[in-house]
């Protein structure tokens, strides 16, 4: 994983681990698809809106 999404991670897990709490493996998938969202919308490709590639398209 990237450095970015395991801080993401980590913050996402601090108060969890700071109260001492058991976490489930569903919490902690959650936790990573949520971080590998997180990053992948911030630093993904942009894609342009459908009308716009509609338009550039030969009919």
């Amino acid at each position: 994983m990237s450095v970015p999404v395991m801080a993401l991670i980590n913050a996402d897990l601090q108060l969890p681990i700071l109260f001492n709490e058991t976490l489930t493996d569903e919490q902690l998938a959650t936790t990573a698809t949520t971080a590998a969202r997180t990053f992948l919308h911030a630093y993904g490709r942009q894609y342009a809106p459908a009308d716009k590639i509609e338009e550039k398209l030969p009919v």
